[in-house]
């Protein structure tokens, strides 16, 4: 079992953990954790082992990009004291290259991505007892798209540095 009783796992990321949380801290009853996968995970530790009395907290924010990660990291993440912390981050930083071609600054490139999520984890895993780094996605089975080739390059990038840190992807 990778927790323990009374663990805290705290999810963050983008519009794929947010989904309606509940605002400021997606925790507690009546949809507080909105309507994501966040609330499938909860639900199935919940009616499956509720002795171990986990707590699951939601703090995905829709829109996210990993540099906004790190701008809220310490109120979203530490301020909250997970034991562990999920991790789902890299659609929005594919998609702005491809909604948005010409406003660069919007572009969240590889070595970025790598560099500020290296940062992320580095900084977290004394803090935690664990972190859980979800490869981002792109719904699209023809791996020669342009979207869906660079979503594999991300995702590559977040196993990478699960491999490297030895934490659960």
């Amino acid at each position: 079992m990778l927790f323990q009783k009374g663990d805290k796992v705290l999810f963050i990321g983008d519009s794929i953990s947010d989904y309606n949380r509940a605002k400021p801290v997606g925790e507690g009853l009546f949809e507080a954790l909105g309507t994501s996968y966040v609330t499938d995970v909860a639900a199935q530790y919940t009616c499956m082992m509720p002795e171990m009395r986990l707590r699951f907290v939601n703090m995905g924010v829709s829109g996210n990009r990993v540099r906004d990660l790190k701008a809220r990291w310490q109120t979203d993440v530490f301020d909250q004291k997970p034991d562990w912390v999920s991790v789902l981050i890299g659609i929005n930083d594919v998609w702005r290259q491809f909604d948005s071609p010409l406003q660069t600054e919007e572009h969240v490139l590889p070595d970025e991505f790598e560099e500020t999520y290296d940062q992320l984890i580095r900084e977290t895993l004394p803090r935690v007892k664990g972190m859980i780094l979800i490869t981002p996605y792109f719904m699209e089975p023809n791996r020669a798209d342009p979207m869906r080739a660079r979503m594999d390059e991300y995702g590559a990038i977040v196993k990478k540095l699960a491999e490297k840190y030895g934490q659960t992807f």
